[in-house]
């Protein structure tokens, strides 16, 4: 949406002045998200959001579907702008309101370095193609971040549920109730998910994105309800008494079929590794008609580090960037203690904005005029350090020391030792 590609009715963006036809995608390109559409039309309440030759197409599109029914409206026919994932081109729906899909994670960038990286494009060919997969790994590493990211920046209708081993997941599907007149049955959000799809404002109908966050918590009770519905031939979900009703998919291909992601952070073998307790074993059969199973790693520096510089720049700031890089050698060191089974902890993204958020914490209430004290870095590892036991924080803080610009083992006192021949 080049300005010489623009008629001379394209729209100003108040934030560049560049000339576009629709904001929101301008927004995401040109500005890498960091202002959402939302934000941008209440900063700027009287500023347009679409061109009027772009809303004399869309308007006039609509009214051809009026009288067709049996023709939708596509995003594609109005020459939809696209977003890049992972190298792949994805249009992005004009016609399904922000609302329906997921919130865009604040401050999100897609992996593209290290293990990570290939991860999400292995990933992303599942999800953009429309198959269900299975995405699993440490905490922090933006499983459920990148299908929410996905959802956002494509327009994608899409709804999340959580698992938990107290959770009755068949309340999303129905429960029974009473009243006056006796047994009544009150139809769950997922059931109606699966079986009538999302309908845009306009009448176009298509299938959601549904995001099962921490699948392998599940109990077999809780499990079980996906079986039918993965099912590779026909899906289908069950209803009040007993009721089957299939798993709605469009007829036009070109539409989003109904697609299931399911996140955790093990694989059907439950908690191997003794740190996500409620990681439950699961049935093979079941993961199987799951068509594709993905493991996230740990984000690489490369990619976190320009993440954690938009996150907290006031700190970055006061530590500098000699100090900064430094964290970025502990931390690409303790990962490596902890991938070759040396240090038995997580060291997720997570964890490093924990120590982030401890250094502006520290900062506040101590330093807003001082100088930082030496060893300011490790005095704010305790957010991590406390949490672990004391021979896992002894090999952490022998992992960090050698990266530490000022080191963070306590150097002792030496004034007993003697100079002198031995």
């Amino acid at each position: 949406m080049a300005n010489k590609n623009l008629k001379t009715d394209g729209i100003s963006c108040r934030l560049c002045d560049e000339k576009v036809h629709l904001i929101e995608p301008h927004l995401i390109e040109a500005h890498d998200g960091e202002c959402t559409f939302d934000g941008y039309r209440e900063f700027y309440p009287d500023a347009p959001t679409i061109s009027a030759t772009f809303q004399a197409k869309w308007d006039a599109k609509l009214k051809l579907a009026k009288k067709r029914k049996h023709y939708p409206v596509k995003a594609d026919d109005l020459k939809a702008p696209t977003v890049d994932w992972a190298g792949i081109s994805c249009s992005v729906r004009m016609d399904v309101p922000a609302k329906h899909c997921l919130p865009l994670p604040y401050k999100y960038q897609l992996p593209t370095h290290g293990k990570l990286g290939t991860d999400v494009k292995e990933f992303m060919e599942s999800l953009v193609a429309g198959r269900s997969a299975f995405v699993w790994g440490p905490p922090g590493t933006g499983k459920d971040a990148l299908v929410h990211a996905y959802s956002a920046q494509i327009r994608r209708p899409a709804m999340v549920f959580q698992v938990n081993p107290t959770t009755d997941t068949q309340q999303w599907l129905y429960t029974m109730g009473f009243d006056k007149n006796g047994v009544v049955w009150e139809e769950g959000e997922l059931l109606k998910a699966l079986r009538d799809g999302y309908t845009t404002p306009e009448g176009v109908r298509m299938g959601y994105l549904l995001l099962i966050s921490d699948f392998d918590r599940a109990v077999p009770e809780q499990a079980e309800i996906m079986r039918m519905i993965t099912d590779s031939i026909t899906g289908r979900v069950q209803g009040p008494k007993g009721l089957m009703y299939d798993v709605f998919q469009p007829e036009d291909p070109t539409l989003p079929r109904t697609q299931l992601i399911f996140t955790g952070n093990s694989c059907g073998g439950g908690d191997s590794r003794n740190l996500c307790i409620s990681s439950n074993v699961m049935d093979s059969s079941l993961l199987n008609r799951i068509n594709a199973k993905y493991r996230f790693h740990n984000i690489d520096w490369l990619d976190e580090k320009p993440i954690l510089m938009q996150k907290f720049p006031d700190v970055v700031e006061r530590i500098g960037m000699r100090s900064f890089d430094s964290v970025g050698q502990a931390v690409v060191s303790l990962r490596e203690a902890v991938d070759n089974g040396r240090l038995i902890t997580e060291f997720s993204h997570r964890t490093v904005c924990d120590w982030f958020m401890k250094m502006r914490d520290k900062i506040s209430a101590h330093y807003r005029s001082k100088k930082l004290n030496k060893g300011f870095l490790s005095e704010c590892a305790v957010v991590f350090l406390d949490g672990m036991d004391d021979a896992n924080t002894d090999i952490a803080k022998s992992t960090m020391n050698a990266a530490m610009p000022d080191g963070i083992l306590d150097e002792g006192d030496y004034n007993f030792i003697k100079v002198g021949e031995l």
